[in-house]
């Protein structure tokens, strides 16, 4: 004996007797929720590159004051006559 399925569809009851004869669940999701969910992951994929271009620049500032430093100790060493 095969027994009807039904989905909702926006508040509309849909008849699906094929699934339940192939044993089958399926659901209709409506057009907004993918809309959406493209919009979070847009979202967050911003985030994450806002957030990787934030990194970068905090490399480049950490790299800068390295090679200040650099600077600073190799002129110490090397410009700095002995007797002083």
């Amino acid at each position: 004996m095969i027994f009807p399925v039904s989905i909702r569809k926006q508040e509309q009851e849909i008849s699906a007797p094929h699934a339940a004869q192939r044993n089958v669940g399926f659901q209709v999701y409506n057009f907004s929720f993918f809309r959406d969910e493209s919009h979070i992951l847009a979202d967050e994929a911003f985030r994450h590159t806002d957030e990787a271009l934030f990194l970068t620049d905090e490399v480049l500032f950490l790299a800068d004051e390295a090679l200040f430093h650099f600077e600073t100790v190799k002129t110490l060493l090397f410009v700095t006559p002995p007797h002083a």
